[in-house]
Protein backbone atom coordinates (compact mmCIF):
# COMPACT_ATOMS: atom_id res chain seq x y z
CA UNK A 1 0.00 0.00 0.00
CA UNK A 2 2.98 2.53 0.74
CA UNK A 3 4.20 2.19 -2.47
CA UNK A 4 1.28 2.77 -4.22
CA UNK A 5 0.93 5.96 -1.85
CA UNK A 6 4.40 6.79 -3.26
CA UNK A 7 3.37 6.80 -7.12
CA UNK A 8 0.68 8.76 -6.42
CA UNK A 9 2.47 11.39 -4.93
CA UNK A 10 4.79 11.50 -7.50
CA UNK A 11 2.70 11.53 -10.34
CA UNK A 12 0.44 14.38 -8.47
CA UNK A 13 3.89 16.21 -7.90
CA UNK A 14 4.46 15.72 -11.68
CA UNK A 15 1.08 16.80 -12.61
CA UNK A 16 1.73 20.21 -10.97
CA UNK A 17 4.99 21.10 -12.99
CA UNK A 18 3.61 19.55 -16.41
CA UNK A 19 0.24 20.92 -16.59
CA UNK A 20 1.18 24.52 -15.86
CA UNK A 21 3.43 24.33 -18.80
CA UNK A 22 1.46 22.26 -21.00
CA UNK A 23 -1.18 25.28 -20.39
CA UNK A 24 1.15 28.65 -21.22
CA UNK A 25 2.21 26.35 -24.15
CA UNK A 26 -1.07 25.93 -25.09
CA UNK A 27 -2.00 29.31 -24.10
CA UNK A 28 0.55 30.83 -26.59
CA UNK A 29 0.05 28.53 -29.55
CA UNK A 30 -3.26 30.18 -29.76
CA UNK A 31 -2.01 33.89 -29.27
CA UNK A 32 -0.04 32.94 -31.87
CA UNK A 33 -2.22 31.20 -34.48
CA UNK A 34 -4.39 34.84 -33.88
CA UNK A 35 -1.59 37.00 -35.30
CA UNK A 36 -0.79 34.43 -37.75
CA UNK A 37 -4.47 34.37 -38.84
CA UNK A 38 -4.90 38.52 -38.58
CA UNK A 39 -1.69 38.63 -40.79
CA UNK A 40 -3.18 36.68 -43.74
CA UNK A 41 -5.98 38.57 -43.35
CA UNK A 42 -4.34 41.59 -43.54
CA UNK A 43 -2.22 40.15 -46.28
CA UNK A 44 -5.28 39.45 -48.39
CA UNK A 45 -7.33 42.92 -48.14
CA UNK A 46 -3.73 44.46 -48.88
CA UNK A 47 -3.37 42.28 -51.99
CA UNK A 48 -6.87 42.86 -53.01
CA UNK A 49 -7.32 46.19 -52.92
CA UNK A 50 -4.26 46.34 -54.63
CA UNK A 51 -5.08 44.89 -57.53
CA UNK A 52 -8.74 47.03 -57.23
CA UNK A 53 -6.24 50.17 -57.57
CA UNK A 54 -4.51 48.85 -60.78
CA UNK A 55 -7.74 48.36 -62.44
CA UNK A 56 -9.37 51.38 -61.66
CA UNK A 57 -5.83 53.01 -62.63
CA UNK A 58 -6.08 50.69 -65.69
CA UNK A 59 -10.20 51.61 -66.33
CA UNK A 60 -12.20 53.72 -64.41
CA UNK A 61 -15.23 52.19 -66.10
CA UNK A 62 -14.13 48.40 -65.22
CA UNK A 63 -16.53 48.30 -62.37
CA UNK A 64 -19.57 49.92 -63.59
CA UNK A 65 -19.39 47.98 -66.63
CA UNK A 66 -19.40 44.73 -64.50
CA UNK A 67 -22.54 46.56 -62.43
CA UNK A 68 -24.67 46.69 -65.29
CA UNK A 69 -23.32 44.01 -67.30
CA UNK A 70 -23.28 45.85 -70.24
CA UNK A 71 -20.07 47.72 -71.94
CA UNK A 72 -20.88 51.86 -70.59
CA UNK A 73 -21.18 53.80 -73.54
CA UNK A 74 -22.49 56.96 -72.08
CA UNK A 75 -20.55 57.86 -69.59
CA UNK A 76 -22.38 61.00 -69.11
CA UNK A 77 -25.16 59.37 -67.05
CA UNK A 78 -21.61 57.55 -64.90
CA UNK A 79 -20.37 59.19 -61.84
CA UNK A 80 -16.61 57.71 -62.62
CA UNK A 81 -13.37 59.97 -62.08
CA UNK A 82 -11.68 60.37 -65.71
CA UNK A 83 -8.43 58.35 -67.09
CA UNK A 84 -5.16 58.71 -64.71
CA UNK A 85 -3.92 61.16 -66.80
CA UNK A 86 -6.27 63.94 -65.91
CA UNK A 87 -5.71 63.58 -61.87
CA UNK A 88 -7.94 60.86 -60.58
CA UNK A 89 -5.29 58.53 -59.00
CA UNK A 90 -5.40 61.07 -55.86
CA UNK A 91 -8.78 59.98 -55.07
CA UNK A 92 -8.37 55.99 -55.89
CA UNK A 93 -5.32 55.97 -53.64
CA UNK A 94 -7.00 57.60 -51.00
CA UNK A 95 -10.08 55.09 -51.53
CA UNK A 96 -7.56 52.02 -51.45
CA UNK A 97 -5.56 53.27 -48.05
CA UNK A 98 -9.01 53.98 -46.09
CA UNK A 99 -10.79 50.66 -47.53
CA UNK A 100 -7.82 48.39 -45.98
CA UNK A 101 -7.76 50.42 -42.88
CA UNK A 102 -11.67 49.90 -42.40
CA UNK A 103 -11.44 46.79 -43.25
CA UNK A 104 -8.18 45.45 -40.58
CA UNK A 105 -10.19 46.64 -37.64
CA UNK A 106 -11.50 43.55 -36.07
CA UNK A 107 -9.64 40.98 -37.88
CA UNK A 108 -8.41 39.37 -34.99
CA UNK A 109 -10.13 36.92 -32.03
CA UNK A 110 -9.24 38.96 -28.97
CA UNK A 111 -9.87 42.91 -28.81
CA UNK A 112 -6.99 42.92 -26.74
CA UNK A 113 -4.76 42.19 -30.07
CA UNK A 114 -5.84 44.08 -32.78
CA UNK A 115 -3.42 46.03 -35.11
CA UNK A 116 -2.59 48.74 -33.79
CA UNK A 117 -0.71 51.88 -35.19
CA UNK A 118 -1.68 50.63 -39.13
CA UNK A 119 -0.50 52.59 -41.56
CA UNK A 120 -1.15 52.02 -45.29
CA UNK A 121 0.67 53.03 -48.24
CA UNK A 122 -1.11 53.02 -51.81
CA UNK A 123 0.93 54.45 -54.36
CA UNK A 124 0.84 54.39 -58.34
CA UNK A 125 4.53 54.03 -60.32
CA UNK A 126 5.18 55.61 -63.92
CA UNK A 127 7.90 53.78 -65.36
CA UNK A 128 7.29 54.39 -69.00
CA UNK A 129 6.97 51.50 -70.23
CA UNK A 130 4.69 49.90 -67.31
CA UNK A 131 3.13 50.87 -64.37
CA UNK A 132 2.53 49.41 -61.44
CA UNK A 133 0.25 50.09 -57.66
CA UNK A 134 1.83 49.35 -54.72
CA UNK A 135 -0.25 48.91 -51.37
CA UNK A 136 1.92 48.21 -47.95
CA UNK A 137 0.59 48.23 -44.30
CA UNK A 138 2.88 48.36 -41.60
CA UNK A 139 0.97 47.27 -37.90
CA UNK A 140 2.07 45.79 -34.50
CA UNK A 141 0.13 43.42 -32.89
CA UNK A 142 0.89 42.87 -29.12
CA UNK A 143 0.34 40.05 -27.39
CA UNK A 144 -1.74 40.27 -24.06
CA UNK A 145 1.03 38.84 -21.61
CA UNK A 146 3.34 41.74 -19.43
CA UNK A 147 6.67 39.87 -18.49
CA UNK A 148 8.54 41.84 -15.81
CA UNK A 149 5.39 45.13 -16.28
CA UNK A 150 5.82 45.45 -19.47
CA UNK A 151 3.20 44.07 -22.29
CA UNK A 152 5.02 41.78 -24.97
CA UNK A 153 5.23 43.42 -28.48
CA UNK A 154 6.35 41.74 -31.69
CA UNK A 155 7.97 42.91 -34.75
CA UNK A 156 6.04 45.17 -36.38
CA UNK A 157 4.71 43.37 -39.30
CA UNK A 158 4.06 44.55 -42.97
CA UNK A 159 1.97 43.32 -46.16
CA UNK A 160 3.20 44.25 -49.05
CA UNK A 161 1.72 43.68 -52.89
CA UNK A 162 2.86 45.24 -56.10
CA UNK A 163 0.29 44.58 -59.03
CA UNK A 164 0.92 45.64 -62.45
CA UNK A 165 -0.98 47.95 -64.24
CA UNK A 166 -1.95 46.24 -67.54
CA UNK A 167 -3.17 48.96 -70.20
CA UNK A 168 -1.69 47.32 -73.97
CA UNK A 169 -2.76 50.66 -75.34
CA UNK A 170 -0.96 52.46 -72.93
CA UNK A 171 2.19 50.80 -73.26
CA UNK A 172 1.69 51.29 -77.16
CA UNK A 173 1.70 55.01 -76.60
CA UNK A 174 4.53 54.85 -74.61
CA UNK A 175 6.58 53.27 -76.81
CA UNK A 176 5.41 55.58 -79.71
CA UNK A 177 5.96 58.51 -77.65
CA UNK A 178 9.97 57.78 -77.28
CA UNK A 179 10.00 56.33 -80.61
CA UNK A 180 8.96 59.78 -81.75
CA UNK A 181 11.19 61.64 -79.27
CA UNK A 182 14.32 59.47 -80.35
CA UNK A 183 13.50 59.99 -84.26
CA UNK A 184 12.77 64.07 -83.51
CA UNK A 185 16.21 64.59 -81.60
CA UNK A 186 19.22 64.89 -84.00
CA UNK A 187 21.54 64.40 -80.90
CA UNK A 188 20.25 61.21 -80.53
CA UNK A 189 20.24 59.95 -84.23
CA UNK A 190 23.84 61.33 -84.66
CA UNK A 191 24.85 58.87 -81.86
CA UNK A 192 22.85 56.18 -83.16
CA UNK A 193 24.32 56.95 -86.96
CA UNK A 194 27.88 56.87 -85.26
CA UNK A 195 27.06 53.62 -83.53
CA UNK A 196 26.25 51.70 -86.42
CA UNK A 197 28.81 53.14 -88.51
CA UNK A 198 31.00 51.98 -86.04
CA UNK A 199 29.91 48.67 -85.95
CA UNK A 200 30.03 48.37 -89.91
Amino acid sequence: MRVKRDKGAVMVVEATIVFPIMFFVIFLIILYGNVMYQKSKIDNYVSAYAQWGAQQCADPLYLQTLKTGSVVSDTNDVDVKPYRYFGSMGDIITQVESKVLSKSKGTGFFKSMQPKGMVVDAKFSNFVVYSTFDVQAKYNIDLPITFLGQRIKLSTMSSYDSVPVSDSVEFINNINMAKNYVESNKKIQEAIQKVKDFLK
